[in-house]
């Protein structure tokens, strides 16, 4: 996933460090039909990001899924797309390409990440509501990652931002309140629908009374 790093994309320490999209594409190039080619090409795409070439990444992540669609790289690739459609402010793209990289890779890291960057985009672009609903299926489960986590901060960045999307603790509590009777002969508590065992129980021995006689 550090292909698509957004660290600090664009800036002079990370644009002149490392090697350049065009050697990576180089090495893709010579060793088209192996491994080593197809890493090569994903990471030509990861450094035209970090070089804020948004338009030049966008370009080689899709040529790497459409070359590669089997691969097990390929939900890193989707996600690539998605985050630099982000990156150039096409914000109706961008929130489809997350949805396609939830959707298609749920079980993969990759889900999260876009789960996180598309909550990040409805922040941005005044959804918070939007957001908080990604914080809050993403915070189900017993899960304590470091990404957990960093859900659980944001949430709460959120909530302090926008109070108003609190929930209310009057609605959010559920009380069950259980239906009790209590028979005047025996002061029994039970649960309504259960009379006849306890009217039964109190009931006298009629049996008993008519052999002792």
């Amino acid at each position: 996933l550090s292909v698509t790093s957004q660290a600090s994309p664009g800036s002079p320490e990370v644009a002149n460090s490392g090697p350049k999209p065009a050697d990576f594409l180089q090495v893709a190039g010579q060793y088209s039909s192996t491994s080593a080619g197809e890493r090569a090409l994903l990471l030509a795409a990861g450094a035209a990001y970090r070089e804020a070439d948004y338009a030049q990444s966008e370009k080689l992540f899709e040529q790497f899924k459409r070359e590669n669609a089997g691969s097990e790289l390929a939900p890193i690739a989707a996600l690539g797309v998605a985050v630099s459609v982000d990156a150039q402010d096409r914000t109706e793209e961008a929130v489809a390409a997350y949805e396609a990289v939830i959707a298609r890779h749920s079980r993969h890291p990759v889900a999260g990440h876009a789960r996180l960057s598309l909550a990040t985009l409805f922040e941005d672009t005044g959804k918070p509501a939007d957001a908080l609903r990604i914080y809050d299926a993403m915070s189900d489960g017993d899960d304590f990652s470091q990404q957990t986590m960093e859900v659980a901060n944001r949430r709460e960045r959120l909530l302090r931002k926008h109070p108003e999307l609190a929930p209310d603790p009057a609605t959010s509590t559920t009380t069950e309140v259980t239906n009790v009777v209590t028979l005047p002969e025996t002061s029994i508590p039970v649960v309504a629908g259960g009379e006849e065992t306890a009217e039964e129980d109190a009931a006298p021995d009629s049996s008993a009374d008519a052999n002792a006689g």
